[in-house]
């Protein structure tokens, strides 16, 4: 399955806003990792001319995961929505 430019466009805005709020989350040092290498493989992905939609949806899948342990942040409701919306599209 192919992604559309609309669909990368959408996932990099996401990437940004998650890279700017992620200090606020309060992961540990394992959830930490695991997080920021997931949107290392996103960037990748977006960034490629052929990205691989299987590839994205896992990160996206995996990053949701993480944010779900981030119980009572206002901050992970919201990015899990948008999560939502994404690997809803």
């Amino acid at each position: 399955m192919n992604v559309s430019e609309t669909d990368k466009k959408a996932i990099a805005e996401f990437v940004g806003t998650l890279k700017g709020h992620a200090a606020e989350l309060r992961l540990d040092a394992s959830a930490a990792v695991k997080l920021n290498t997931e949107v290392q493989e996103i960037e990748t992905q977006v960034a490629s001319p052929n990205p691989s939609r299987i590839m994205l949806e896992e990160s996206l899948r995996t990053i949701r995961n993480v944010l779900e342990g981030c119980g009572g942040s206002l901050i992970a409701s919201g990015l899990l929505f948008e999560i939502g919306k994404l690997l809803n599209s």
